[in-house]
């Protein structure tokens, strides 16, 4: 009888991969858990530790730059809202000029920055 139940066949491909990988495997599981949440800061904390026993692996490294660019965009952001909130409005655009750079189809920055001119 060929029949597996969902459950078998998931727990069978999870101990396959964590052959291949051990314990990166759980690290990157949990990273991709922690992105997929939006929590980058603890993504790129769990991509490392994968990177840091095994820095080929491509996917690791990708959500890791990834998270990293997001970290970095949500950062200019807040700051040009403090900087908007104190009425520092050319600090503020600034920030969110260097937002766009690094996402270049965010509506909500692109609506900021037309709001000032």
């Amino acid at each position: 009888d060929y029949a597996f139940s969902m459950g078998e066949i998931e727990n069978k491909h999870f101990i396959g991969l964590r052959y291949l990988f051990g314990d990166d495997y759980h690290n990157y599981r949990q990273g991709v858990k922690y992105f997929n949440n939006s929590e980058y800061y603890k993504s790129v904390t769990s991509f490392k530790e994968v990177l840091d026993n095994n820095p080929y692996n491509y996917k690791a490294l990708k959500l890791a730059e990834e998270a990293e660019r997001r970290i970095l965009i949500s950062s200019h952001y807040r700051k040009g809202i403090d900087y908007f909130n104190q009425g520092l409005n050319s600090e503020a655009y600034q920030e969110w000029k260097l937002a766009l750079e690094l996402d270049p189809e965010n509506k909500e920055l692109k609506a900021l920055l037309s709001n000032g001119k």
